[in-house]
C-alpha cells in the first residue's frame, strides 16, 4: 500500500506553483517583452503569484486559463478587472452563473490579445 504523508504533498505542490510560475513568467517574457523588458524577474513573479489569486477570486481555475488572465494584466494593466476605464472585463468576470473558462473565452472575444514585437 502506498502511502502519501503531507510534508510530500506539500512538496510536491510547492514544485508545481514554481513550475507554473516559472512556466508563465517565461511565456509573459516571450509574448510581451516590450512590457516585461523593464520588470526583474522577482517584480514579474511577484505579478505572477498576484494573478494566481486574483484568477482565484473570479474562479479562475485551469492553469491554461490563470495564465491568459496573467496575460491580460500584462497587456491592459494590472489593474484590469477593477479598472473603471475596462469596466467590459470586470463585467465579464463577475458573471456568476459561468465557468472560469468561458469567463476567459469572453475575454478573448471582447479583446484578443495581441503579441508585442520588439
Amino acid at each position: 500500500m502506498l502511502i502519501v504523508r503531507n510534508e510530500q504533498i506539500e512538496t510536491f505542490s510547492a514544485h508545481l506553483f514554481e513550475s507554473f510560475t516559472r512556466d508563465t513568467l517565461f511565456r509573459l517574457r516571450k509574448k510581451f517583452p516590450v512590457s516585461t523588458k523593464r520588470m526583474t524577474d522577482k517584480t514579474l513573479t511577484a505579478q505572477i503569484e498576484d494573478g494566481i489569486i486574483r484568477a482565484e477570486n473570479y474562479k479562475i481555475h485551469e492553469k491554461e486559463d490563470i495564465k491568459i488572465f496573467i496575460e491580460y494584466m500584462i497587456y491592459l494593466g494590472k489593474d484590469f478587472d477593477s479598472n473603471p476605464d475596462l469596466k467590459w472585463a470586470s463585467k465579464i468576470l463577475r458573471i456568476r452563473n459561468i465557468s472560469g473558462s468561458e469567463k476567459i473565452s469572453r475575454l478573448q472575444d471582447e479583446n484578443p490579445l495581441i503579441q508585442e514585437f520588439e
